[in-house]
Formats: C-alpha cells, sequence, structure tokens
C-alpha cells in the first residue's frame, strides 16, 4: 500500500536544546521529518542550527513561523542557513499567527491576510530562484499555513506545500482540497503538497483524553478563525470549553486510542490526499514527560508501519542501525 509521509512535531516551546535533540535523534531513527511551531523562548531557527551543531542531521519544517516576525530576506537567510547547517533538506512554512499578533507586530490591522502571506512566500521564492541548481538553498520549499478556502487558494498559486491545522477530515478532503486545485489551476502549476498536523496520543489509563485535547486544541478552539473554520466544517462549537474539547476527541480532531486505531485514522489521511501527517505528542509531553511522548510516537509510527506493510522495511533498518553501532 502506497502511503504518504509520517513526521513529528515538537509541540512546545524549544527552551532546552537538549530535549529538542531527543526528538531530532528520534527522527534520524528512520529518516522522519522534524517540524517546528514558532518558538520565541529559544527562537526556532536559532534552536534548529543548535542541534546542528550537535551534530543531528535531519530534515525539518516550520508549521509555521510568523511571517510579521521577519522580513522576506531575513526569513530566507535563516531558511536557508537551517538547510546548509543541517545538510538536509527544509519545508519553511509562513502564517500570521492571529489578527492581534499581526496587527501588533506590523503596526496596522492587515485587511488581506492570505494575499500578504502569498506576497510574502513569493518573495521569498524570487530569492530561491536565484540559488544555483543543486544548492541546500535550492532544497528550500516554501509552504503556508491553511485554514480556510480563500487562504487555500491564494497558496496554490505560489507555494510548495500548505500546513493543516485541527481541520476536520472531510472538510480537508473536500473543501480545502478542491480549493488547492482551483489555486494550482490558476496558476498552470502542481497542487502543493499537503502536510497535515495531527495531534494523538495512545489510549492508557494515565492518558485521559479530554485534559490532552485541552493542551493541544483548547487554545487553538478559543480562537474566533479556528472557532469559525469547524463550525463551517460541521464540528459542533459552541463556546463551553468542556463540550468543545469533548467534540474534538469525538470528531477526531485529537486521536485518542490503541496505536492501530490511530494508525488506521492517519491512513485515512493518506487517502483522502494527504500528502504527510504530522504527529503532535505534545500533550503526552507536557503531562508524562519526553520518553512517554516518543513511546507514544513510536507505538504510532510501528502500527503505521504494519498497516502500510512498510514493517519489514523498519526492521532492516534497525538492524542495519545496529550493525553499525556495533562495529563503532
Amino acid at each position: 500500500m502506497s502511503t504518504g509521509r509520517l513526521s513529528l512535531l515538537f509541540g512546545l516551546q524549544v527552551e532546552c536544546l537538549d530535549v529538542l535533540e531527543q526528538y531530532g535523534r528520534w527522527c534520524e531513527q528512520d529518516d522522519r521529518r522534524l517540524w517546528l511551531g514558532q518558538s520565541t523562548m529559544i527562537e526556532t531557527h536559532v534552536a534548529l542550527a543548535g542541534i546542528a551543531g550537535r551534530g543531528v542531521r535531519i530534515e525539518t519544517g516550520l508549521a509555521v513561523a510568523v511571517a510579521p516576525l521577519f522580513t522576506p530576506t531575513l526569513a530566507w537567510v535563516q531558511a536557508r542557513s537551517v538547510a546548509h547547517l543541517m545538510e538536509r533538506p527544509v519545508c519553511a512554512g509562513y502564517g500570521i499567527g492571529t489578527m492581534a499578533t499581526a496587527q501588533a507586530l506590523l503596526g496596522h490591522p492587515l485587511s488581506a491576510p492570505a494575499g500578504y502571506v502569498r506576497d510574502f512566500v513569493s518573495e521569498i521564492g524570487d530569492f530561491r530562484a536565484e540559488e544555483d541548481e543543486g544548492s541546500m538553498g535550492s532544497r528550500v520549499s516554501l509552504g503556508a499555513g491553511v485554514l480556510r478556502p480563500g487562504m487555500a487558494r491564494r497558496s496554490a498559486t505560489v507555494c510548495d506545500f500548505a500546513v493543516t491545522w485541527l481541520t476536520p477530515l472531510g472538510y480537508l478532503s473536500s473543501t480545502l482540497m478542491d480549493a488547492f486545485d482551483a489555486g494550482a489551476e490558476q496558476a498552470a502549476r502542481p497542487r502543493p503538497r499537503v502536510v497535515s498536523i495531527v495531534p494523538a496520543a495512545v489510549r492508557r489509563a494515565d492518558h485521559p483524553p479530554i485534559p490532552m485535547a485541552a493542551i493541544s486544541c483548547g487554545q487553538h478552539m478559543q480562537l474566533p478563525h479556528y472557532a469559525q473554520m469547524l463550525r463551517g466544517a460541521g464540528v459542533d462549537i459552541t463556546g463551553d470549553v468542556p463540550h468543545d474539547l469533548r467534540e474534538t476527541v469525538r470528531a477526531g480532531l485529537f486521536l485518542y486510542g490503541s496505536p492501530d486505531e490511530i494508525a488506521a485514522r492517519i491512513l485515512e489521511y493518506f487517502r483522502s490526499g494527504v500528502d504527510e501527517v504530522v504527529l503532535n505528542v505534545g500533550s503526552v509531553h507536557l503531562l508524562h514527560g519526553l520518553d512517554a511522548a516518543l513511546s507514544d510516537a513510536q507505538e504510532i509510527a510501528d502500527a503505521v508501519a504494519r498497516a502500510t506493510g512498510e514493517q519489514d522495511l523498519t526492521e532492516n533498518r534497525q538492524q542495519e542501525r545496529n550493525r553499525t553501532c556495533s562495529l563503532v
């Protein structure tokens, strides 16, 4: 069975390079991509440069960097720097954060946020076009965060990929995919790769779903643009927090169950046209620590490998790593 790619999100602010390095080492084992959101404790690009200096060599992604924090020139220089230091491709995705954040950073309200992000990414693309073919800079992919059809259409005219967050699968597979297709057709270019951030936790006695959903989804669901998108997608968001959190689990916005049950839902994303699913086990990390989070990620990854017939390949890579270690 052919599937998309399974990656991992560092779903926290970066406060310590030791912890981020452990996520990077986990990704290094099976050539998985490590994604980060916008960190301001230790800025995202600086954090990735820091673990590159410790010898981590992995593909990385930004999902998403807050564009008003940067100029397009600075965003390009930083993304290209990470690619050079990691010696691996970088997926650099951008968004506005929130309207309030954008206004505070820019000093004026944004009348057309989708147009702002499109133009921001387009300008970075102009810098990339000047890179020599085959250089690390030429291997920086550019993307945007997408919630609604307007942003999907505009991003598809300039972006290599689009990142969705907290988008119900039915809404993603129909409304957003149609908008991606329309934008790509308008620009006479391929549809961007679709990358979906999916919060998840393995069902355990000490892993109650509602507190975990609150950590992963609660803050986003209270933002007007997320609530509007979810209601439009048919999710029963009322503003009553306990009810809305239960709804995130019921609607599959927060995946909770056995590793095999979570893997089955991830395969639904792939069958719907999603190219890359990014696991967010940040709620497990915050409640139970690093080891518990990476354990959940590993069990889910193993279940996806079993379901897709890739288990033998995964085991062969592990055996090869063991042989290599025994020779050192």
